[in-house]
């Protein structure tokens, strides 16, 4: 009995399973591209030390030379080609045949490869394969497409659920519905290889206003800050009061690369909105999930809090 498969995950396993025995290839891959990682996201290899989670270095692959033309994507012998001979992966592994399909979306963005190393040169029938390695490669973007835009509105579907699970007085998720869309999103970003960055910030001055101007300020300035977080989110980003005077913000799809300009950014927002704020930010870790990351942020956030409150001591 066949039992179908629907989702880009087991697809991607079926199909690793497949060509390497079809290949009778030592490694066969499927990645994703993030910035110069190269992320492994499921391979079979014997030979070859990559295991998934692996994050290898896109600059240094044949695949990135395949896509900008300098190679085939089916090279029975890949030290003939001069491309790939002097690629830095081939100082890491020994490899003789090299099959690379791009996994592409709809609008023409790259996902990541699939991508097949043998550490003996084939003989040039490999070079046959590459119709059924095409047809493959356009199964599993089309498999992944689908997926994604389910995903889209599965998410936005969990909003929806997750509005009796907000916060009174700002209308934003609160802990409980944090917690939710946290594990949601880490489960995506290990699914998929993206990342994913934390932000938490903390009101430096409700206590003092509470306790010379009333809660009823307090409550106010609580609001204001959640409205200037409303105002500077992307679509996709989650926000959440945790508690108090402190608020989390996770940022889809967000690299090291970019986060300081985002700190920086909601520092400006909340200055002009004459609200003194202490902000940690850390990227998800492939390894230590989005979890993680919100510890590293709120340690950060409140070491940058000690450190204002000390040069405002002297």
């Amino acid at each position: 009995m066949i039992t179908p498969t629907h989702d880009f995950r087991a697809c991607a396993r079926e199909s690793i399973a497949y060509l390497r025995a079809r290949l009778a290839f030592d490694l066969v891959m499927v990645t994703h591209v993030e910035g110069n990682d190269w992320i492994v996201l499921d391979v079979e290899a014997t030979g070859y030390d990559v295991k998934a989670g692996d994050i290898l270095k896109w600059d240094e692959s044949f695949c990135i030379r395949m896509l900008d033309g300098r190679g085939p994507r089916v090279a029975p012998d890949a030290r003939a080609v001069g491309a790939y001979r002097g690629a830095a992966i081939a100082d890491r592994f020994e490899i003789g045949a090299y099959v690379g399909i791009p996994l592409v979306l709809e609008n023409g963005h790259l996902f990541g490869t699939l991508c097949g190393l043998n550490r003996r040169t084939a003989g040039h029938e490999l070079l046959a394969e590459q119709p059924t390695l095409e047809l493959i490669g356009r199964l599993l973007s089309g498999v992944l497409q689908a997926e994604l835009k389910a995903g889209r509105a599965s998410r936005q579907a969990e909003r929806y659920r997750e509005e009796a699970l907000s916060d009174v007085m700002t209308g934003l998720n609160n802990r409980r519905g944090w917690d939710l869309l946290l594990a949601a999103e880490d489960e995506r970003c290990a699914r998929y290889g993206y990342n994913a960055a934390v932000l938490v910030m903390d009101l430096d001055e409700l206590k003092s206003i509470n306790d010379t101007r009333g809660h009823a300020a307090g409550d106010e300035l609580i609001r204001r800050a959640g409205s200037v977080l409303e105002a500077h989110a992307r679509e996709n980003d989650i926000i959440a009061r945790l508690g108090g005077d402190e608020f989390g913000l996770i940022v889809a799809e967000a690299d090291a690369g970019g986060l300081d300009l985002l700190t920086a950014r909601y520092r400006q927002a909340f200055e002009r909105a004459g609200i003194a704020v202490s902000i940690g930010a850390a990227v998800r870790d492939h390894k230590g999930g989005l979890r993680e990351a919100w510890t590293q942020a709120d340690a950060l956030m409140y070491l940058h809090k000690r450190t204002e409150a000390m040069a405002s001591a002297t």
